[in-house]
């Protein structure tokens, strides 16, 4: 595989990864906004950590297809190589989540909104007309 070949494969990928993320999102949409910030959040990570091809190659493939891939062909066991890759990505950009992006623009908005307008107040008005 040449590096504009390998280059080229990996811009189908993002472009075809980042159009699948837009799907999810659209799917997600009805969901509490926290749990499809999370659903959404765990499927950009899963869909975009890069992982090993080989150990005996230098290039970078999408780390849970290439860990179904090693499964699929070479059993169970050899599926480790790329799932510690895929766990630990999980687990750091799950910290990562809950330290920087802790709630999602729509639930932030409602707690911090105030009322534009002033209540309306009804003029106190008595029977006695004198």
């Amino acid at each position: 595989m040449t590096l504009t070949q390998y280059l080229i494969a990996w811009t189908v990928y993002i472009t075809a990864a980042i159009g699948c993320l837009v799907v999810w999102g659209r799917m997600t949409a009805g969901l509490n906004p926290k749990l499809a910030s999370w659903l959404r959040f765990w499927a950009a990570s899963l869909v975009l950590t890069p992982g090993f091809t080989d150990q005996d190659m230098t290039w970078f493939s999408p780390a849970t297809l290439a860990m179904i891939y090693d499964g699929l062909t070479h059993g169970p066991e050899s599926m480790v190589h790329n799932g510690i890759v895929v766990v630990v990505s999980l687990i750091v950009f799950s910290l990562l989540k809950l330290l920087f992006f802790s709630t999602p623009k729509g639930a932030r908005a409602s707690k911090n909104s105030q009322p534009t307008s002033p209540k309306r107040t009804e003029p106190n008005v008595s029977a006695d007309p004198s």
